[in-house]
């Protein structure tokens, strides 16, 4: 526990019976303060609570491995099957149109090399930078897990959501 935690460890109940004057320790007086403390106690241990819940938002950030487990965190708690890759970006291959009068760089058969074509969405330029991979059963709504998405990756990134 780091000294930054131990700072709001407080025992309300202990401190009253301390900050009260030693001659006026009485049973009863004690048991009063300490039942006018509860409230403080209920507003302290929200507080903490609080507290705990934004240090665990302010972690989150772009990191990949991040971004998984509050992704995991927040849709898939029990088996994390969440996964964040990089998206494959193949070159594109130049395959032209005659009426464009440019060269077709087509192989021959004795090259012994497959001409594999993409698609527009397959080739490097039109390509996103990551993928998220949401298994099939997993319950999510699209639009809240693309904005909780964007809420924390690096604005010039793109990604989509695969449903795998």
């Amino acid at each position: 526990m780091a000294f930054t935690d131990r700072v709001y460890n407080v025992n309300w109940n202990k401190l009253v019976v301390w900050m009260l004057p030693t001659f006026m320790r009485s049973p009863i007086l004690k048991a009063f303060l300490q039942s006018v403390m509860v409230q403080i106690n209920e507003t302290h241990n929200r507080f903490i609570a609080h507290k705990n819940y934004i240090a665990y938002w302010l972690e989150i950030d772009s990191q990949v491995w991040r971004m998984e487990k509050a992704l995991n965190d927040k849709y898939d708690t029990a088996e994390r099957r969440i996964v964040i890759v990089d998206a494959l970006e193949k070159l594109p291959t130049p395959f032209y149109r005659p009426q464009e009068n440019k060269p077709v760089v087509l192989r021959v058969k004795s090259e012994d090399e497959e001409l594999v074509l993409y698609t527009k969405q397959e080739t490097a330029a039109f390509s996103v930078d990551f993928i998220v991979k949401v298994p099939l059963f997993v319950n999510f709504d699209m639009v809240e897990m693309r904005a909780f998405i964007d809420t924390f990756k690096t604005p010039s990134k793109t990604y989509k959501v695969q449903i795998v």
